[in-house]
């Protein structure tokens, strides 16, 4: 008895799911850039969104947004700072002269007829953080120190504050 040829076997009914590989927290500095890329599978091919807080990722929207699509060719869509490609079953998102405000939490979801699956990415950018919030209250004042308080900065510049660096100016030398 022979053997029989070889048969090559693909499913064509399955629900997409995200492969693990990918980076979840991606962090960077404010004018620099990143790229994540995320593998994925399911027939028939599904298509990928890219969201913040359930808000679509569209092209040339605040600098940060695109919605791509699979399909079966490449797609590259490219804006000022953002690329966006999809290659079969893998969606990279690409941002380059990145600001503080594109601090977010990424939602990649990709679905098909028979369902869908979903990835969070952390992007964090990293910068100097503002001034410390008015208004300065004095208090506690004495012949050689004084209290001083003020409001936490609106921005830490996306790592905690732990401390403050206080010049005094002596009134006589100026």
């Amino acid at each position: 008895m022979s053997p029989t040829k070889s048969l090559l076997v693909k499913a064509t009914r399955v629900k997409p799911r995200i492969l693990p590989g990918y980076e979840e927290r991606v962090v960077t500095k404010v004018g620099k850039g990143f790229t994540v890329k995320v593998q994925y599978l399911g027939a028939p091919e599904p298509t990928d969104k890219w969201t913040i807080k359930d808000k679509p990722l569209i092209n040339g929207q605040d600098d940060i947004t695109i919605e791509t699509a699979l399909v079966p060719e490449d797609l590259k869509i490219t804006d000022e700072n953002i690329d966006a490609t999809c290659e079969q079953n893998t969606s990279t998102l690409t941002m380059r002269n990145c600001k503080r405000k594109d601090t977010n939490m990424y939602t990649l979801t990709v679905s098909n007829e028979f369902g869908k699956d979903s990835c969070v990415i952390e992007i964090v950018v990293m910068g100097p953080p503002c001034r410390p919030g008015a208004p300065l209250e004095v208090s506690d004042v004495k012949a050689n120190s004084a209290k001083l308080s003020w409001k936490a900065p609106d921005d830490d510049g996306g790592k905690g504050i732990t401390g403050y660096a206080v010049e005094v100016k002596d009134p006589k030398t100026g």
